[in-house]
C-alpha cells in the first residue's frame, strides 16, 4: 500500500535524548541466539480473555506480559477436536501497514482458521507495530535495543507454541510479512525447531525501515554509522545466512518497499534450500495465488493433509 511508508516519514516529531545503541558484537549463529536468549526468562503463561468455536476451530483469545512488562495479545486457533496424528505449528507474524485494519494480529486470523481444519495449531501474536502510537514513539536511539527485546518475545511465542499439546516440534514453522518477515527470520534462524519459513515482502536490512524516521528524526553522520553498526548483526539478511531450514520467500514485482535489487540480495544471503515467488503485487500481497502457493508449500513441508 502506497501509504504505509508515507505513514513512517511523517513521523518526525521532537524527541528524547536517549542514551545511543550498545554495540552487537554477535558473529556467528550461536552469538545471534545468545543475543536474543531467552534462557532464564520465565516461560510465557498465557491469559484465557475468551474463546470462540467456528466451525470445527476454536480461536482463543489470550495475553500474557512481556519480558519489558508490557502486555502481548495473540490469537491461538487450532482444531476444535485434534486428530490422532495432529498438529503442525505455525508462528504467524503479522505486517506493519497503518491505518488498514489488518496492521496487528488479525492479518492471518483467516489463514490460520483454515489451516486448522486441516490440523495445525497456530499462534498470531501482537508486537511493538501492532500499535501505530507506540511506532511513532519510536527513537533511532534505541532501535537496536527494542528489535532485540522484540525477537526474544516472538522467540518466547514460538517455544510457547511448540509446547501446546498436540503440537509435533518436528513440524513447526514461521510466516511473517514486512516487518514479520525480517523478525521472523531472526527465530528462525536461532530456534532448532523451526523447519520452514515463508518470508513476504521483507528486506535484508531494518535500517531500510527505520531509517525513514522515527520520533528523533533520522541518525546523520558517525550517529548514522553508528546506528547502522547497532544492527547488522541482527539484519534479516544476516539471519537467513543462518537458517538451515527450507525457506519459501514471496515478493510482489510492484512493492515500492521491497525493490528488486533489495530482495534479490535479501534471497541471495539465504544459505539453505531456498525457492522464490514473485507476483505482480503491492506491499499488501493480498492476491488469492500468493495464499494458495503458501498454503501449499507449508502442507508440503509439515505434512499437512
Amino acid at each position: 500500500m502506497t501509504r504505509i511508508r508515507a505513514v513512517l516519514a511523517a513521523l518526525l516529531i521532537a524527541g528524547s535524548g536517549a542514551a545511543g545503541p550498545r554495540p552487537l558484537a554477535a558473529q556467528d549463529r550461536q552469538a545471534l541466539s545468545a543475543l536474543i536468549s531467552i534462557g532464564g526468562a520465565p516461560a510465557i503463561a498465557p491469559r484465557l480473555l475468551s474463546s470462540t468455536l467456528d466451525a470445527g476451530v476454536v480461536i482463543d483469545d489470550i495475553a500474557w506480559k512481556a519480558l519489558d512488562g508490557s502486555d502481548v495479545q495473540a490469537y491461538l486457533v487450532r482444531p476444535e477436536r485434534p486428530a490422532p496424528e495432529c498438529c503442525a505449528g505455525v508462528l504467524f507474524i503479522h505486517w506493519f501497514a497503518p491505518p488498514d485494519p489488518t496492521s496487528n494480529r488479525s492479518q492471518f486470523l483467516d489463514e490460520a482458521k483454515a489451516l486448522a481444519r486441516r490440523g495445525v495449531i497456530s499462534l498470531l501474536p501482537s508486537t511493538f507495530w501492532s500499535d501505530a502510537d507506540r511506532y511513532r514513539r519510536r527513537t533511532w536511539q534505541t532501535d537496536a535495543d527494542n528489535s532485540i527485546a522484540q525477537a526474544r518475545e516472538l522467540r518466547r511465542a514460538f517455544v510457547m507454541l511448540g509446547r501446546q499439546p498436540h503440537v509435533e516440534r518436528s513440524r513447526m514453522a514461521i510466516v511473517g510479512h514486512d516487518y514479520g518477515a525480517m523478525f521472523g527470520s531472526l527465530i528462525a534462524a536461532v530456534e532448532p525447531d523451526v523447519k520452514a519459513a515463508v518470508l513476504i515482502a521483507g528486506v535484508p536490512k531494518f535500517g531500510s525501515w527505520y531509517e525513514l524516521g522515527a520520533s528523533t528524526g533520522v541518525p546523520k553522520g558517525e550517529d548514522l554509522t553508528a546506528f547502522r553498526a547497532s544492527l547488522t548483526r541482527i539484519d534479516p539478511g544476516f539471519a537467513v545466512s543462518q537458517f538451515s531450514g527450507a525457506l519459501l520467500f514471496q515478493f510482489g514485482t510492484r512493492d515500492r518497499y521491497t525493490p528488486k535489487d533489495q530482495y534479490e540480495a535479501f534471497v541471495s544471503a539465504a544459505a539453505g534450500a531456498k525457492e522464490v515467488k514473485t507476483y505482480d503485487s503491492g506491499h499488501e500481497m493480498t492476491l488469492p495465488e500468493i495464499h494458495a502457493d503458501r498454503t501449499a508449500w507449508l502442507a508440503s513441508k509439515l505434512r499437512i493433509q
